[in-house]
């Protein structure tokens, strides 16, 4: 089983360069940052990990746009798997984002890969003219439409949302780019399997739920012809925290463990600004400009990851 480093906590932009290169020489496998796009004054979507179906974070919180920020960790880190988890793919053009995803990969060495998702907020779509309604619709033909622009190749795509005539889109990637869709409903779990190299889940603090989700992936790529011996499935359970909790993942078929800094194997270390997002309270460092200017990672943090490295992915190395 890998470990991978989710960072949707950082205030500063550089703290970002630090946490990446501190995971790398930990031997930390993968960095991933997810997409925060804007925050709504009201939200009328449930919000699907929290207790209540509201967010947990403060809205003004700062959230770097990951495919600025992820090439350039990919040319600062040798080793480290880059990617999204998870991208909002309805909400980008697919022959526009093909060109972001190419230029990524071809930064990070082809340690990059895209993890996309299709967001739980109506108001992202509203006030990006984006049809809510079409949502799974536009997910199925933009995994399609990457897959073939991505190839380098002059390709062509008819499809209901997206329709053009024969294109290249060059520099292409040496290696295909992983794709892997998030999602707990059966229409992701289906579009994983037909379309993905692998899913991604989120705060599953119930085995037996994540166990069943991992079972259907299984059943569905049989199906449909897939090798599931390569078929990734990344996880992010909110209750594991210790080393029989990470056991207990790898046992279920979990391949790609994603954990957060302030997790170090059951004992909480949170810096300031973690701890006030995660209990969603105000970040008060995002009242402050300077603060998005912050060269160095806090203490906490770091020491909460060699902590985890210690006490958990140790016994997997």
């Amino acid at each position: 089983m890998r470990f991978n480093l989710l960072e949707p906590t950082a205030v500063s932009v550089h703290e970002l360069f630090h946490v990446a290169r501190h995971a790398e020489a930990l031997g930390f496998d993968g960095f991933a940052l997810n997409d925060g796009t804007f925050q709504m004054a009201e939200a009328t979507g449930t919000y699907p990990y929290s207790h209540d179906g509201h967010r947990n974070w403060d809205v003004r919180a700062p959230f770097y746009e990951p495919l600025t920020v992820l090439p350039a960790l990919g040319l600062i880190t040798d080793r480290l798997r880059i990617f999204t988890s998870v991208l909002k793919l309805p909400l980008r053009h697919p022959l526009m984002l093909a060109k972001q995803i190419a230029t990524a990969a071809i930064m990070c060495d082809d340690r990059f890969s895209l993890g996309v998702g299709a967001s739980w907020a109506p108001e992202e779509y509203e006030f990006t003219g984006v049809d809510w309604a079409a949502r799974g619709r536009i997910m199925t033909e933009s995994l399609e439409v990457l897959r073939l622009v991505l190839s380098g190749e002059m390709v062509e795509y008819h499809g209901e949302i997206f329709d053009f005539e024969p294109l290249v889109s060059r520099p292409a990637p040496r290696a295909k780019v992983p794709l892997l869709v998030g999602g707990h409903g059966a229409p992701s779990l289906r579009r994983a399997a037909s379309l993905a190299d692998g899913w991604i889940g989120s705060y599953w603090a119930q085995p037996e739920e994540l166990s069943e989700m991992i079972a259907t992936l299984r059943r569905l790529c049989e199906e449909r012809g897939r090798d599931w011996s390569t078929f990734e499935i990344h996880a992010l359970p909110g209750g594991a925290a210790t080393l029989d909790d990470y056991r207990r993942l790898d046992d279920l078929g979990v391949t790609d463990a994603m954990v957060m800094p302030h997790n170090a194997g059951g004992e909480l270390v949170m810096s300031t600004s973690t701890r006030q997002r995660l209990v969603g309270g105000e970040v008060t460092g995002s009242r402050n400009p300077d603060a998005y200017y912050d060269r160095a990672a806090p203490d906490e943090k770091l020491v909460a990851m060699e902590r985890f490295a210690d006490t958990v992915m140790r016994h997997w190395r």
